[in-house]
């Protein structure tokens, strides 16, 4: 038993898509036995801890899509490892052993230059 973050599509009466990051669970067997209804938010305690969940997301990125009805698998196509996503799955592997401030510069620099300043 255990759960990810997975990205759902969302199929609306008009016929629109729309896309969303789930919780998705799933039992002893590693079958999906449920999942959020709605597309979670990015919230923690701390800066790293959201650095944690967006890793986590992104991580959902590389996955199949479901779909929200049905918990099936409704786009299979393997999403490239861009520089976006694979910055934000490095992030977990760095958290131990690294001040929040370098950690944060490094990763702003990685992201254009924004730095993420001293206050961690």
């Amino acid at each position: 038993m255990g759960w990810n973050h997975r990205v759902m599509r969302c199929l609306d009466p008009n016929g629109d898509v729309t896309y969303g990051v789930h919780e998705v669970h799933y039992d002893k067997a590693g079958k999906i036995s449920g999942w959020t209804e709605d597309a979670v938010e990015v919230t923690s305690d701390s800066r790293d801890g959201i650095l944690l969940v967006l890793a986590q997301m992104a991580e959902a990125i590389a996955l199949p899509i479901l779909d929200i009805a049905t918990g099936i698998i409704v786009e299979s196509d393997k999403v490239q490892s861009d520089s976006f996503v694979s910055m934000l799955g490095r992030v977990k592997y760095e958290i131990d052993g690294d001040l929040p401030e370098r950690r944060l510069d490094r990763i702003a620099a990685d992201l254009g230059g924004v730095k993420g300043g001293g206050d961690g």
